[in-house]
């Protein structure tokens, strides 16, 4: 029989037991219902078995929103690494014209990463949500004019 990937948390450091280096649940305590046998859900009632299962769901949609949280951190990183590659290239482009270099060595176009939400009747919504590619630059713009403001 196949083992389940998620069966429990380590209760020292809150990760993953299949995961090495995983990131902490989003609370203490969460675990995984994967680690149900079948034998264990045939002997539930109907009820209990719902239950357990609407627990394994909010689980794992707090899983998945945790990991979009990641994963938008990870293209934020992304972008700020291509932009210095791209400022790099300009340079080049600029500095040795003998050389042919493509116009850029990255773009950007529209990013969403998942969401998962609940509604107050109860329905989960799987769904996505848009990332700002363009936030760290608006706020640096922004903090810069007010501390210009600031020393007139």
């Amino acid at each position: 029989m196949k083992q389940p990937i998620l069966r429990t948390l380590d209760p020292k450091n809150q990760h993953l037991v299949c995961l090495p280096g995983g990131t902490p649940p989003i609370s203490p305590g969460i675990r995984s219902y994967a680690h149900v046998t079948a034998a264990q859900r045939r002997r539930d009632t109907p009820q209990q078995h719902l239950q357990t299962s609407l627990k394994e769901l909010k689980t794992q949609s707090d899983r998945v929103n945790q990991l979009a949280v990641e994963l938008e951190s990870a293209i934020a990183d992304f972008k700020e690494t291509a932009t210095k590659i791209n400022q790099i290239h300009r340079y080049l482009q600029t500095h040795n014209p003998k050389h042919h270099y493509p116009p850029k060595i990255c773009e950007y176009r529209s990013v969403t990463v998942p969401s998962v939400t609940q509604s107050v009747w109860g329905r989960w919504l799987l769904t996505s949500r848009r990332v700002d590619l363009h936030k760290a630059e608006r706020e640096a713009t922004s903090l810069a004019q007010s501390l210009r403001r600031r020393q007139k």
